[in-house]
């Protein structure tokens, strides 16, 4: 699933990771890191079809899952917030998703080494 959505096959790869999010699921639990891996990957390849509605449900599960399991600060956590905040933005819902993303971009920011504005400039 992952080789068919790296060379832009989505389609084919949502074929693909559904029956495996539901075994890893089944096997491993909905708070597992590869079933979070695997439902995040999911949620990208709907939202790279156009299929936000399921994509914003699906980033919302794992979300919660991401938080109950890291904490709310997690990189991963951080990662699926952005990622559901990019596609709040793209179902039109900016008032909605500036939070998010505000939230991930500051927590991201807050993250860095305290030198890294030195290092970059």
């Amino acid at each position: 699933a992952v080789n068919r959505h790296a060379v832009g096959h989505k389609a084919e790869a949502e074929a693909l990771y559904r029956p495996t999010l539901e075994a890893v699921r089944r096997v491993l639990g909905p708070e597992h890191h590869e079933t979070m891996v695997i439902e995040n990957n999911l949620a990208l390849a709907l939202q790279e079809q156009g299929k936000l509605d399921e994509a914003d449900s699906l980033f919302r599960q794992t979300l919660e899952n991401r938080r109950r399991v890291h904490g709310p600060d997690h990189r991963e956590t951080l990662i699926v917030l952005g990622n559901l905040a990019k596609v709040r933005l793209g179902q039109g819902k900016p008032a909605e998703q500036s939070g998010p993303l505000c939230t991930s971009c500051d927590a991201r920011w807050a993250a860095l080494p305290l030198d890294f504005g030195e290092a970059v400039s």
